[in-house]
């Protein structure tokens, strides 16, 4: 539980994910049977996968935000009429 907290501290987060990625395989053998190593391996796989959809996903919306974020910038959109800005 304690991890859950740490995760949202600036810079401490970032030592939490790389013990999380250190640990984790060896978190999920200990708690979930599998039926021998091969299951476990196909099980991580699904999860490999589902992380870099969501990672794919993640990023072309950050994208697609950073553009929007630029082109209203560079029309002025928001700024009023005789600003100096």
């Amino acid at each position: 539980m304690l991890y859950l907290v740490l995760c949202w501290i600036p810079f401490v987060n970032l030592g939490v994910l790389i013990w999380f990625g250190i640990k984790g395989n060896e978190w999920a053998w200990q708690n979930k049977y599998f039926e021998g190593v091969r299951q476990f391996h196909e099980y991580q796989k699904k999860w490999v996968i589902a992380g870099l959809i969501l990672l794919i996903i993640g990023l072309i919306f950050s994208v697609f935000y950073f553009i929007a974020i630029f082109g209203l910038l560079m029309s002025g959109a928001g700024m009023p009429q005789g600003s100096m800005y």
